[in-house]
């Protein structure tokens, strides 16, 4: 027993040394640190793969033409740092909001997704920084593709994580949630909190095949692992700390942007460049929209009659966009039901079932809101397909 009592009060002892030594940590230093440290390897890589393109070119073009092609360093080290910005920025801004062991998991999965921007026999991760990148010539069978992708994804993630780590160590795990600002939690694992990620799981879905049909039908979810990421960073953000919502913005912005379109100062490019991020942003505010929904859901679950409202609305506006579209020709109608009735009668019989739940299993109610709520969404997603293409 005394053994046993002196072994944890050592543990208890490192535990609290741990934590001193985590407190004595100041983020803003560490993270000053890590950018600059990622913008000194990054000055040196660039550099030097500049030397190399400029040495192959001289004795073929001639030095002046040959800087003209090489050109400067400065727009492979903003996208980088952007990138880098975007990775950083989600890990602190979880950290703070009490996410003490989910901070990472954005980051992580950018990770994780980056496998799939490389190609070759020899999977590899995409670094942050350009200067990872192998000089033009290398065979891309050389070794040194996935190698300097290897070390280059270690050192950049490793550095952008590096102040969420220490405000995440910062973190008194023994004080409950309630009792510190800092300390969050999610939703409670109910019904209403499944069939809310449930939904929030077919926005994605939506989102994933809309931007891909706009941005290129050949590849199928070719832009699934892009929006991933976003997607966990919001989930995992939530709305529990509102004055950090402005990351949800940011966030996807900053990690889907092509930054390369703003350093000759193209005001069309840029603002396309811009556009471009809607689907990244959209997947960050459907992992957002899980506790709203949740709250949502169980508030008409105790609230029939708003239920039945909110259904009976969804219903009217369904038809609506169902009656621009066929009329537009952009849409056919295919429930056979419609086709021979007509409009209105869907919408007495959809009235219909919502009165006839009410007065059977009036809970019942929120589950069929859910589903006009995926159907809406059906059509905004088409409206922007449409749009786009």
């Amino acid at each position: 027993m005394r053994e046993h009592a002196l072994d944890t009060s050592v543990s208890l002892s490192r535990v609290r040394s741990a934590r001193s030594r985590a407190a004595g940590l100041d983020p803003l230093r560490s993270g000053l640190e890590a950018v600059a440290l990622f913008v000194l390897i990054q000055t040196v890589l660039l550099l030097r793969a500049q030397a190399l393109a400029l040495s192959s070119l001289t004795g073929s073009v001639g030095p002046v033409l040959g800087a003209r092609m090489v050109g400067s360093i400065w727009p492979d080290q903003v996208a980088g740092l952007v990138r880098f910005g975007a990775v950083a920025v989600s890990g602190v801004v979880l950290a703070r909001s009490g996410r003490r062991r989910l901070w990472a998991v954005p980051a992580l999965a950018w990770f994780a997704m980056s496998f799939f921007g490389g190609g070759g026999h020899v999977p590899y991760p995409t670094p942050l920084g350009q200067g990872w990148i192998p000089p033009t010539g290398t065979p891309l069978g050389s070794a040194a593709w996935w190698a300097q992708s290897w070390a280059g994804a270690l050192v950049d993630y490793g550095l952008a994580m590096l102040p969420a780590a220490v405000i995440a160590a910062r973190i008194d795990p023994r004080v409950p949630p309630e009792a510190e600002p800092t300390r969050a939690r999610f939703v409670r694992l109910t019904p209403e909190a499944a069939v809310a990620l449930a939904l929030c799981g077919y926005l994605l879905w939506l989102a994933i095949t809309g931007s891909t049909e706009a941005a290129n039908p050949t590849q199928s979810w070719a832009t699934a692992p892009g929006l991933l990421p976003p997607f966990l960073f919001g989930l995992v953000l939530g709305i529990r700390r509102p004055g950090f919502l402005w990351a949800a913005l940011v966030v996807p912005l900053l990690m889907a942007v092509n930054s390369y379109t703003f350093v000759p100062l193209d005001l069309r490019g840029s603002v396309a460049a811009v556009l471009a991020t809607f689907p990244f942003v959209a997947a960050c505010t459907v992992g957002v929209a899980h506790a709203p929904f949740t709250r949502a859901f169980e508030r008409l679950r105790d609230e029939p009659v708003q239920a039945l409202v909110l259904l009976n609305v969804l219903n009217v506006g369904d038809a609506v966009l169902t009656w621009i579209a066929v009329r537009s020709h952009l849409a056919v109608e295919a429930n056979p039901v419609v086709r021979s009735l007509g409009l209105p009668a869907k919408v007495f019989l959809v009235a219909l079932i919502g009165l006839t739940l009410y007065r059977l299993r009036p809970r019942a109610i929120v589950w069929a809101v859910a589903i006009m709520v995926g159907v809406i969404a059906w059509h905004i997603a088409g409206m922007f397909l449409t749009a786009t293409v």
